[in-house]
């Protein structure tokens, strides 16, 4: 057991607030990271969501050797063991079953699952792990002194499962207990209702906060300040056939088809004398305008030359991820490298960003041996993804595709143009 008294005072005056790079620097933070979850510090999402809540517990005087703790959709994740470290007992939930969705709480026993991730020695008995969905939590009322949750409340389901879920942790804490979890802050107008996969407009977040019988903190600060990290950055580089860079690469703020996103912690506790307030949500405007203008940038640099695509396999076709272009013409260089001389169809599949996809086919254009490359016009708010596949319905083999902002219009090909999804 690490002693948790030696974490060093945090400069982070509100910690239910999104991630900014400057947090990595914080004393308390860059201690919990060494010390308690003992890895390497380094500009990792997760890590920060670990520390996030880790110092939230440890402010609240929640992390002592006589608390009971209860871990909601934890999977095997590096905090149990942390946290594990600091009290008398831990309950770990997820949907852990054999054929669960969820690659990584697959199993027929949740227990040995859980224990086989332990980085370190647990005493016998410390932790116990249970299949559970977080909508009914299948503990007795006042159970645990504290709860937390590390990016599952965004795949839950909808407003009514969130509300019904908040509403149950409140039930199974002891009063003065207190939850803390991190979910994704989406910089846009709106939320993105993808189901099972929510991304919060901010004011939608602290709505469905104080519609629960929890009290969260006054304030939610959406501030992200002005650093080279903490510009929206690429969130992975597997579509570009660089998947390999994914291991180095952690963005801070996401720029992910179309939409930027960040990790935020909240931070509630039950006391139910407290009137309820809800939470004033500070910074998002200002934040908001300017990540979006290096947003714009990024996509503007992305696509100024030639960028290839890595296609995935879909039966006998091979189809592209969705990327945003921006607006503007779009060329695609294509190269089936062993076709035999066969026809191929290059389709352009538009959809928006956030539901309703609608995706439909933009255009579906011939492509053969010696065509230059086919174009299309681009429109800002949506996103595009290719598909290729042969004429004769055969597999369509080894493709290369590239795509390209230019300032051309026309080609030997056509032009697609996208109206609306």
């Amino acid at each position: 057991m690490t002693a948790i008294d030696s974490i060093p005072d945090t400069r982070i005056d509100n910690l239910q607030k999104v991630s900014d790079i400057y947090d990595w620097f914080d004393p308390a933070v860059d201690h919990v990271v060494r010390h308690h979850l003992k890895v390497t510090p380094g500009v990792s999402r997760r890590t920060w969501e670990f520390a996030m809540i880790f110092l939230a517990l440890h402010r609240a005087g929640k992390l002592h050797d006589g608390a009971r703790g209860l871990a909601l959709g934890a999977g095997t994740e590096r905090l149990i063991f942390a946290i594990a470290d600091q009290v008398a007992h831990v309950d770990v939930t997820d949907l852990y079953q054999a054929d669960s969705r969820w690659v990584g709480v697959r199993t027929d026993n949740p227990q040995d699952l859980v224990m086989a991730h332990a980085p370190w020695p647990v005493p016998e008995g410390r932790i116990r792990a249970t299949r559970m969905d977080m909508r009914q939590i299948e503990f007795p009322d006042d159970s645990f002194d504290f709860a937390w949750s590390t990016g599952s409340f965004e795949h839950i389901g909808e407003d009514a499962d969130f509300i019904r879920h908040l509403d149950e942790v409140h039930r199974v804490l002891k009063p003065g207990g207190v939850y803390a979890f991190t979910t994704v802050v989406s910089y846009g107008n709106e939320s993105h209702r993808i189901p099972n996969n929510y991304y919060f407009h901010p004011e939608h977040f602290v709505d469905l906060l104080h519609a629960s019988k929890l009290r969260p903190q006054p304030v939610f600060d959406c501030t992200v300040r002005e650093h080279h990290f903490n510009k929206p950055s690429l969130e992975s580089l597997e579509d570009f056939g660089c998947a390999a860079a994914d291991g180095q690469l952690h963005a801070v703020v996401a720029w992910r088809r179309g939409t930027i996103n960040v990790a935020n912690l909240a931070v509630l506790r039950k006391d139910d004398a407290v009137p309820k307030v809800r939470p004033e949500v500070r910074g998002f405007a200002e934040t908001r305008a300017r990540l979006w203008r290096e947003a714009e940038m990024l996509t503007r640099r992305l696509w100024a030359d030639w960028q290839e695509l890595k296609p995935h396999r879909s039966g006998a076709d091979c189809v592209t991820g969705p990327q945003y272009l921006g607006r503007g013409p779009v060329e695609i260089e294509v190269d089936a490298i062993d076709r035999n001389g066969a026809a191929i169809d290059v389709s352009v599949l538009v959809r928006r960003p956030a539901p309703p996809l609608g995706r439909r086919v933009l255009a579906t254009l011939q492509h053969r041996p010696g065509d230059g490359p086919l174009t299309f016009q681009a429109q800002a708010g949506l996103l595009y993804a290719l598909r290729v596949a042969r004429q004769d319905g055969g597999d369509a083999g080894t493709i290369r595709l590239r795509l390209r902002r230019t300032r051309k219009r026309g080609s030997q090909a056509g032009v697609m143009t996208a109206t609306a999804a």
